[in-house]
């Protein structure tokens, strides 16, 4: 619990790796002047790389003893310059999954963010909302390779359609939702995800994608494990050729499910 940055304020250069960031808040009690807080479970000022982790349920507490005000409208991780004093914040998210957060996932607020192999999933608000910087105008801000954002009760992007083209490289890589809102590849797609946040492996809870789903096998030109360490690509369906899928996890037929699971949700973590 912070002002700014429930669980990290970052002004440095920070790479979390395997980490889970979750129950965290942020308070409007004691805020700096002329700060608004931001950020319930990281804010971002400068240099950041987030890989292997698992971003959920901030915006809340699992206590709350002293009964603190919590802001209530907040991204999870939010990427800010801070009015313009600290350097163009970078934020680099890979192979990883946000989600299930109290209000919404990630907020790019006039910083470069690079999104690749990663899951956005089930907020109430926004799953990523952009805004350029317009003293880097003509520069890529924006980058979406093989990620799906997904399940986000007001829209899952911002219409990222409006961004001006040399300023986002999104179109030319596979990316899923399940609205339009992104400017993805696919778009308007079902619900790809099987049970809930789970531990399928790995050191970090991840979602489980349907391995027939519109997300199976549709990336190109990924790494070669996902988040929870195991191989990519894989032959999702069966069908005795690899591709990558879509999001953090790669399914794997012979330890993972595939069909839809009632028991195994989000309530055993």
């Amino acid at each position: 619990l912070a002002n700014r940055g429930g669980a990290l304020f970052n002004t440095g250069d920070s790479t979390i790796e395997e980490s889970y960031f979750h129950h965290n808040a942020i308070t409007d009690e004691n805020t700096p002047v002329n700060l608004s807080p931001e950020g319930d479970a990281i804010m971002n000022l400068n240099q950041m790389d987030i890989i292997k982790s698992t971003i959920s349920n901030n915006g809340q507490l699992l206590s709350n003893p002293n009964n603190t005000s919590l802001q209530s409208a907040e991204y999870a991780l939010h990427v800010n310059p801070n009015g313009g004093i600290s350097p163009f914040p970078v934020t680099s998210i890979t192979n990883s999954t946000i989600a299930n957060n109290a209000f919404a996932g990630v907020r790019s607020d006039r910083g470069r963010t690079r999104i690749s192999q990663s899951t956005i999933a089930n907020h109430p608000n926004f799953g990523l909302r952009f805004s350029r910087n317009l003293d880097h105008q003509g520069e890529i801000q924006l980058s979406i390779s093989n990620s799906i954002i997904v399940n986000s009760e007001t829209q899952n992007c911002n219409a990222l359609e409006n961004i001006p083209a040399d300023e986002t490289d999104i179109t030319s890589h596979s990316n899923a939702s399940t609205d339009d809102s992104c400017d993805f590849h696919i778009e308007n797609i079902t619900d790809p995800l099987i049970g809930g946040l789970h531990y399928w492996g790995g050191s970090t809870p991840t979602l489980m994608i349907s391995h027939d789903g519109d997300v199976s096998e549709e990336g190109l030109a990924c790494s070669d494990e996902d988040q929870r360490g195991g191989s990519r690509p894989l032959d999702a369906d069966n069908d005795g050729i690899s591709f990558c899928d879509l999001g953090a996890v790669e399914v794997n037929r012979t330890i993972d499910p595939l069909s839809d699971l009632i028991f195994k949700d989000e309530f055993e973590l």
